[in-house]
């Protein structure tokens, strides 16, 4: 999912909706994990560049 060396990939999923296609999946680098996705919006002949989801972590109360 990741073309980065040294960076862990885990836990992907695959949605798909018409021809939208959603890959999710965790990077693991120096410690952290971040929650990434790329979209297809052709099926799943191309993808986006890959996007971070979020940096930041939150706890409730």
């Amino acid at each position: 999912m990741s073309n980065s060396t040294g960076i862990e990939s885990t836990r992907a999923e695959l949605k798909a909706s018409g021809d939208n296609v959603f890959v999710s999946w965790w990077e693991k680098s120096d410690g952290k994990d971040q929650p990434m996705m790329r979209i297809s919006h052709d099926g799943g002949q191309t993808f986006g560049e890959a996007i971070m989801l979020t940096a930041n972590s939150t706890s409730a109360s």
